[in-house]
């Protein structure tokens, strides 16, 4: 190999969204094999119906793999399977193995109600990866009913955040905020939350400039928009067909009428 080592990392870094020109590659030569390995488990899917103990295996006889994760999803491969109690457990075995995360991706196909449908010990692992101060993204996709978003408070790393469901909040404490850049709420209609969650979001906003919002009232938007207007750059909102607000123009805005 005539290329320098850092060129040749170089180039490999380019492929971590192809993993199966990653895995070509790897097979192509001893060298790349190592090489090329941080950017194989630079994105990891833990498959709630199968792969945990695989992967226990392999941090097992690989622990430097552990310190390769920068993205982690935890999710089920086949869709609307039943999923155990089990299975969440194990994957909190997991959790705490990964040091340098830097986006979490919690994508359940199926409605689920936080406190009630998710394991103790899960919740408390995932919790504790917010402690890592290289992370950064918290996305929790499809509908979860009472997600605790006051979970975000004391980790001022985390600066994009995306939530399928219904925020739970609890009161308002003063501690350090997070302060988002990105802020995603999606799937959450009017109730008796929607007031609270503008309050808890207000500090948290000041410096946000990506807002995906797809409420059914504006009431909460526009107390969004009070504290996040002169920030954003991108504004992507679903709302319903009696909505009537005016907000001044953005960068990027992209705006849809139920």
């Amino acid at each position: 190999m005539n290329l320098p080592f850092d060129i040749l990392d170089h180039i490999f870094s380019f492929l971590i969204t192809h993993p199966a020109s990653l895995v070509a590659c790897s097979e192509a030569h001893p060298v790349f094999s190592r090489m090329v390995e941080k950017y194989q488990y630079y994105c990891l899917t833990i498959d709630l119906e199968s792969t945990c103990g695989h992967l226990t295996k392999l941090l097992s006889d690989k622990p430097r793999i552990r310190n390769y994760v920068r993205v982690l999803r935890i999710e089920p491969v086949y869709r609307y399977i039943s999923i155990t109690t089990t299975q969440f457990e194990r994957v909190a075995a997991i959790l705490p193995l990964f040091s340098a995360l830097e986006c979490i991706v919690l994508s359940i196909a199926c409605m689920m109600t936080w406190e009630s449908d998710l394991p103790q010990v899960f919740r408390k692992a995932l919790e504790g990866c917010l402690c890592l101060p290289t992370l950064r993204e918290l996305h929790i996709d499809h509908y979860f009913n009472d997600f605790p978003v006051s979970m975000l408070d004391s980790h001022a790393n985390i600066d994009c955040f995306s939530l399928c469901g219904t925020p739970k909040v609890s009161k308002v404490a003063d501690t350090t905020y997070p302060q988002l850049k990105s802020l995603s709420i999606t799937g959450f209609y009017e109730n008796e939350n929607h007031i609270s969650f503008g309050a808890w979001a207000k500090p948290r906003i000041t410096r946000l400039q990506s807002l995906k919002y797809d409420y059914s009232s504006d009431h909460t938007l526009l107390e969004l928009l009070e504290i996040c207007s002169d920030t954003l750059s991108t504004l992507d909102i679903t709302l319903g067909d009696d909505v009537d607000f005016q907000c001044e123009p953005f960068a990027s805005v992209v705006i849809s009428v139920l």
